[in-house]
Protein backbone atom coordinates (compact mmCIF):
# COMPACT_ATOMS: atom_id res chain seq x y z
CA UNK A 1 0.00 0.00 0.00
CA UNK A 2 1.12 2.87 -1.14
CA UNK A 3 0.80 5.63 1.45
CA UNK A 4 0.22 9.59 -0.08
CA UNK A 5 3.32 12.10 0.52
CA UNK A 6 3.27 14.24 3.12
CA UNK A 7 5.44 17.24 2.22
CA UNK A 8 3.53 17.64 -1.28
CA UNK A 9 2.51 20.96 -2.40
CA UNK A 10 -1.04 21.39 -2.14
CA UNK A 11 -2.53 22.73 -5.41
CA UNK A 12 -4.18 26.40 -4.69
CA UNK A 13 -6.46 27.69 -7.21
CA UNK A 14 -4.79 30.34 -9.89
CA UNK A 15 -6.56 33.99 -9.40
CA UNK A 16 -7.61 34.44 -13.13
CA UNK A 17 -5.52 38.11 -12.93
CA UNK A 18 -2.35 39.73 -12.01
CA UNK A 19 -2.67 41.02 -8.68
CA UNK A 20 -1.18 44.26 -7.94
CA UNK A 21 1.05 45.28 -4.40
CA UNK A 22 -2.00 47.57 -3.53
CA UNK A 23 -4.37 45.45 -4.28
CA UNK A 24 -2.48 42.87 -1.60
CA UNK A 25 -2.64 46.02 0.93
CA UNK A 26 -5.48 46.40 0.82
CA UNK A 27 -6.86 42.74 1.22
CA UNK A 28 -4.11 42.31 4.27
CA UNK A 29 -5.26 45.60 5.81
CA UNK A 30 -8.33 44.56 6.36
CA UNK A 31 -7.23 40.83 8.07
CA UNK A 32 -4.99 42.81 10.05
CA UNK A 33 -7.50 45.56 11.25
CA UNK A 34 -10.02 42.03 12.57
CA UNK A 35 -7.16 41.78 14.93
CA UNK A 36 -7.82 44.09 17.28
CA UNK A 37 -11.58 43.18 18.34
CA UNK A 38 -14.98 44.95 16.99
CA UNK A 39 -15.62 47.79 15.16
CA UNK A 40 -18.71 49.60 15.97
CA UNK A 41 -20.64 51.92 13.38
CA UNK A 42 -19.03 54.48 11.98
CA UNK A 43 -15.84 53.45 12.46
CA UNK A 44 -12.60 52.20 10.15
CA UNK A 45 -9.58 50.65 10.90
CA UNK A 46 -6.32 49.09 9.01
CA UNK A 47 -3.64 47.50 10.12
CA UNK A 48 -0.58 46.57 7.58
CA UNK A 49 2.63 45.89 6.78
CA UNK A 50 3.94 48.72 3.81
CA UNK A 51 7.19 47.29 3.45
CA UNK A 52 9.69 45.45 5.65
CA UNK A 53 10.35 47.98 8.12
CA UNK A 54 6.97 49.91 8.41
CA UNK A 55 3.74 48.88 10.23
CA UNK A 56 0.52 51.19 9.53
CA UNK A 57 -2.49 51.49 11.81
CA UNK A 58 -5.28 53.42 10.63
CA UNK A 59 -8.20 54.58 12.62
CA UNK A 60 -11.02 56.67 11.25
CA UNK A 61 -14.46 57.35 13.31
CA UNK A 62 -17.11 59.62 12.97
CA UNK A 63 -19.02 61.51 15.75
CA UNK A 64 -21.51 64.54 16.40
CA UNK A 65 -17.71 66.67 16.22
CA UNK A 66 -16.93 65.39 12.47
CA UNK A 67 -14.61 62.72 11.24
CA UNK A 68 -11.21 62.23 13.33
CA UNK A 69 -8.45 60.04 11.75
CA UNK A 70 -4.97 58.67 13.40
CA UNK A 71 -2.57 57.03 11.51
CA UNK A 72 0.49 55.33 13.39
CA UNK A 73 3.19 54.47 11.74
CA UNK A 74 5.75 52.08 13.02
CA UNK A 75 8.94 52.07 11.57
CA UNK A 76 11.20 49.32 12.72
CA UNK A 77 15.07 49.66 12.98
CA UNK A 78 17.63 47.64 14.32
CA UNK A 79 17.49 47.84 18.17
CA UNK A 80 14.33 49.81 18.39
CA UNK A 81 11.18 50.60 17.08
CA UNK A 82 9.99 54.18 16.48
CA UNK A 83 6.22 55.46 16.52
CA UNK A 84 5.40 58.13 14.88
CA UNK A 85 1.57 59.57 14.36
CA UNK A 86 -0.53 62.43 12.06
CA UNK A 87 3.45 62.62 10.62
CA UNK A 88 4.62 64.33 13.82
CA UNK A 89 8.03 63.56 15.88
CA UNK A 90 9.08 60.11 16.14
CA UNK A 91 9.43 58.72 19.17
CA UNK A 92 10.99 55.48 20.78
CA UNK A 93 8.11 53.41 21.89
CA UNK A 94 9.06 51.12 25.73
CA UNK A 95 8.89 47.36 26.03
CA UNK A 96 5.34 47.47 26.84
CA UNK A 97 4.29 49.04 23.53
CA UNK A 98 7.07 46.87 21.69
CA UNK A 99 5.49 43.75 23.11
CA UNK A 100 2.00 44.86 21.93
CA UNK A 101 3.41 45.35 18.54
CA UNK A 102 5.29 42.09 18.94
CA UNK A 103 1.75 40.40 19.46
CA UNK A 104 -0.30 42.60 16.78
CA UNK A 105 2.47 41.55 14.18
CA UNK A 106 2.42 38.18 15.18
CA UNK A 107 -1.49 37.66 15.06
CA UNK A 108 -1.21 39.55 11.23
CA UNK A 109 1.03 37.28 9.70
CA UNK A 110 -0.90 34.01 10.65
CA UNK A 111 -4.34 35.42 9.76
CA UNK A 112 -2.99 37.09 6.44
CA UNK A 113 -0.93 33.88 5.43
CA UNK A 114 -4.07 32.02 6.05
CA UNK A 115 -6.96 34.28 4.62
CA UNK A 116 -5.28 36.08 2.17
CA UNK A 117 -2.72 33.69 0.73
CA UNK A 118 -4.35 30.47 1.74
CA UNK A 119 -1.62 29.34 3.07
CA UNK A 120 -2.44 28.42 6.84
CA UNK A 121 1.08 28.63 8.62
CA UNK A 122 1.33 26.23 11.93
CA UNK A 123 1.86 28.42 15.02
Amino acid sequence: MKLPNPFKRKSYPKVPYQTTTRELIQKEAKVGAELFGFLGPNRRREFFMLDKHTWVWYEEWRDAKGIHRVTTRYEVHKGYVLKVQNDGVAVAIDDAELQNLYDAVRSYYYAVADKVYHRPVAA
